[in-house]
């Protein structure tokens, strides 16, 4: 019979030499094993920073702040601005009565404009909902007497490529801090429906106070 060697030892010799052979093979079969180990820990580390450089890019997108007037619909196209700002010039004839000094009606007095714009497709359908008129609005809020002068107008035809509602009213802010108003402008609701030439409906609703804009 015929002696196997352990590891490839001659087992007929000495014992210090076998434990010295014995030691010396064990080191290099982990040697190898590290060889191993690292370039599949080199390429599970590629692989997981390669999935998050595609996901970060993403998770940012979803986070994107919207521009500055855009409304949050869920799919149409459309913006939504409410500023306040001082008068201009041809404002100053609103005061025909002269019930108010004209110092202190262009000290005292602001405009409103608000201002709905939508894109769609000829044949789509857009309707959308103020939950207060903009008088009624000023009234309620802050007195009959603050309301001046106001005038807007609506666009929205099935065969227009465009949805657009504007208002602009001239109000006593003499008493009303942006705080004020942007609280009650939370309290307004503006909801939006759309329904795509296929006959899909989505619809939004949402609170005005977010959108306000004061410009000195």
């Amino acid at each position: 019979m015929t002696k196997k060697p352990l590891f490839g030892i001659d087992t007929k010799q000495s014992a210090a030499s076998v434990e010295k052979q014995v030691l010396q093979e064990v080191r290099t079969q982990r040697k190898k094993r590290g060889f191993v180990l690292l370039p599949t820990v080199i390429i599970v580390t590629a692989i997981a920073l390669f999935l998050a450089f595609q996901v970060m890019p993403n998770l940012q997108s979803d986070t994107e702040v919207p521009s500055k007037y855009q409304v949050p619909t869920t799919v149409l196209d459309d913006e939504l601005m409410i500023q306040v700002s001082p008068l201009i010039e041809n404002d100053i004839f609103l005061n025909n009565t002269n019930i108010t000094p004209e110092q202190e009606f262009k000290r005292d007095y602001k405009v409103l404009s608000y201002r709905y714009y939508a894109n769609k497709l000829e044949g789509e359908k857009v309707e959308f909902e103020l939950s207060q008129h903009w008088i009624e609005f000023f009234r309620v809020n802050f007195g009959e007497d603050i309301y001046a002068w106001g005038s807007g107008s609506t666009e929205n035809n099935a065969s227009q490529d465009y949805v657009e509602d504007h208002y602009r009213i001239v109000f006593n802010a003499k008493n009303i801090t942006e705080a004020n108003l942007r609280a009650a402008l939370d309290e307004v609701f503006f909801t939006v429906r759309y329904e795509t030439q296929k006959g899909e409906v989505f619809e939004d609703k949402f609170r005005l106070g977010a959108y306000l804009e004061i410009v000195e």
